[in-house]
C-alpha cells in the first residue's frame, strides 16, 4: 500500500513538472508571437519612412525645379527692362543669337546695353542640386537661360557641345578609376549631357 502511495505521489509530481512545462510552451509561444508582431510592425514603420523620405525628395526636386524657372523668368524680365530702358526692343533682341547681339552692343559702343548680355557668372545665380531632374542617358540638355552656367558632376564624364552634334568631354576617367568630377561653363544655347552613373549633379544658375 505503501508502495502505490508512493507511486501515485511521484505520478502526481509528474504531472505537476509536465503542466509547469505546457504553462511555460505556451508562454514562450506567446512571447515569440509577440516579438514577431513587433517585428512586423517595426519593417512597416521602417517602409513608411523609407516612402515618406522618397516623396520628400520628389517634392524637394519639383520645388527645386520651380525656383529655378522662377529664376529664369526673373532674369528674363530683368533683361528685357533692362534692354528697355538702354533703347533696344526686347523681343527683336531675343530674336538674335549672341554673335549677332555681340555685333549690335560693338556697332552701338553703349555700355548701358551691353549690360544685358555681360552680367558675369554667379551674379544673381546660386547653387542648384539637379541630380534627380538631370536625364543620365546621354540624353541631352540645353542651356536655355540666356545666361552662362556653370554644370559640376561628379560620375560619368560630362559632354558639351554648341551643335548638339559633335561632342567634347570636360571629364577623363583616370587609370585605375571609374568615375571622375567634371566642372565647365556653358554659353547661353549649348548643349551638354552625360551618359552612365552620376551621385552628384550641381548648376549654378
Amino acid at each position: 500500500m505503501v508502495y502505490i502511495e508512493e507511486l501515485a505521489s511521484e505520478v502526481s509530481g509528474a504531472i505537476a513538472v509536465s503542466q509547469q512545462a505546457i504553462a511555460a510552451a505556451a508562454t514562450i509561444t506567446a512571447a515569440r508571437d509577440i516579438t514577431l508582431a513587433a517585428q512586423s510592425a517595426v519593417s512597416s514603420d521602417a517602409a513608411a519612412i523609407a516612402d515618406a523620405r522618397n516623396q520628400t525628395e520628389a517634392f524637394e526636386t519639383l520645388a527645386d525645379a520651380h525656383r529655378m524657372e522662377a529664376t529664369a523668368a526673373r532674369d528674363a524680365a530683368q533683361s528685357a527692362a533692362t534692354a528697355a530702358a538702354a533703347g533696344f526692343d526686347p523681343i527683336a533682341l531675343a530674336s538674335q543669337d549672341v554673335d549677332d547681339v555681340s555685333e549690335v552692343i560693338t556697332r552701338d559702343g553703349d555700355l548701358l546695353k551691353a549690360t544685358v548680355f555681360e552680367r558675369p557668372i554667379g551674379y544673381d545665380q546660386k547653387w542648384w542640386n539637379v541630380r534627380f531632374s538631370r536625364a543620365n542617358d546621354g540624353r541631352a540638355h540645353q542651356n536655355n537661360t540666356g545666361r552662362a552656367l556653370m554644370v559640376s558632376t561628379y560620375g560619368a564624364p560630362l559632354e558639351v557641345s554648341d551643335d548638339n552634334s559633335t561632342w567634347i568631354p570636360m571629364g577623363f576617367v583616370l587609370s585605375g578609376q571609374t568615375h571622375c568630377h567634371s566642372r565647365t561653363i556653358l554659353p547661353p544655347g549649348y548643349y551638354y549631357r552625360l551618359n552612365g552613373f552620376v551621385s552628384h549633379w550641381y548648376e549654378l544658375r
